[in-house]
C-alpha cells in the first residue's frame, strides 16, 4: 500500500491495483469494460475488467493525486520507467510477466 504523505495513514491508505487486477479481470488497451464487453470507466461499479492503467484509476477512486501518486511510484521501478505503463501493460507483458512487475513496484 502507497501512503499520502500530506495526510494521516489511516485517511490515504492505497490499495495494491492486484486488490482489483488478476487474470482474469486484466486486458490490454481499454482502461475497462463491463461484463458485457462495453467500455466504461474504471470507476464505474460496473468495471470488470481493467488495463492497468485503468486498474491504478480504480483503486485510486478516480483521484487524481493518488493516481499521480501511484504512477511516480511505479516508474521507481526500471521497466516501468523505460516503457511506461501503457506500453507494458498492452504490448511488452503477459499476465505473469505484468503481475510480478506490479509486485516488484510495490504497486
Amino acid at each position: 500500500m502507497l501512503m499520502n504523505q500530506n495526510t494521516s495513514p489511516s485517511a490515504t491508505e492505497i490499495p495494491s491495483v492486484l486488490t482489483v487486477l488478476n487474470e482474469k479481470t486484466w486486458q490490454k488497451f481499454d482502461f475497462a469494460r463491463d461484463a458485457k464487453g462495453q467500455l466504461c470507466y474504471p470507476t464505474d461499479p460496473k468495471a470488470v475488467k481493467f488495463c492497468l492503467f485503468g486498474a491504478i484509476e480504480r483503486v485510486c477512486g478516480g483521484d487524481n493525486a493518488k493516481i499521480t501518486q501511484v504512477m511516480h511510484k511505479a516508474r521507481e521501478h526500471p521497466k516501468f520507467a523505460l516503457y511506461g505503463v501503457t506500453c507494458l501493460n498492452d504490448m511488452a507483458c503477459d499476465w505473469n510477466t505484468l503481475e510480478k512487475l506490479i509486485k516488484e513496484a510495490g504497486i
